[in-house]
């Protein structure tokens, strides 16, 4: 899947993460806890909360930036936080460039 371009201060970016084991599509419909952390090249980390794109059994959730998501341009480290009945999991870690703003 392509990544969004991202630009610091950017609002309203939608994320779209497919949640696989490495080979299936994982049914997160039942999930507790759908989240997604960002490192920030500042060191803090910002959580989104995820909400399904359609009704969780193809295993895709979609995470909503606000203005403060990507404060600084540079590398943003990403990892998903997936909790369901049968267990608590955590996605591997994905890089992200944020371009600088001229404006």
């Amino acid at each position: 899947m392509t990544k969004a371009i991202a630009h610091v201060g950017d609002t309203g970016t939608v994320l779209i993460k497919v949640i696989t084991d490495g080979t299936n599509i994982i049914d997160i419909s039942e999930q507790t806890t759908l989240n997604l952390h960002i490192k920030r090249p500042d060191g803090t980390v910002v959580v989104l909360t995820g909400s399904f794109v359609d009704n969780g059994v193809d295993g895709e959730a979609k995470f909503t930036t606000i203005s403060s998501t990507w404060n600084g341009d540079g590398n943003n480290l990403e990892q998903l936080n997936l909790v369901l009945p049968t267990g608590d999991w955590v996605g591997v870690v994905e890089k992200r460039i944020v371009n600088a703003r001229i404006f």
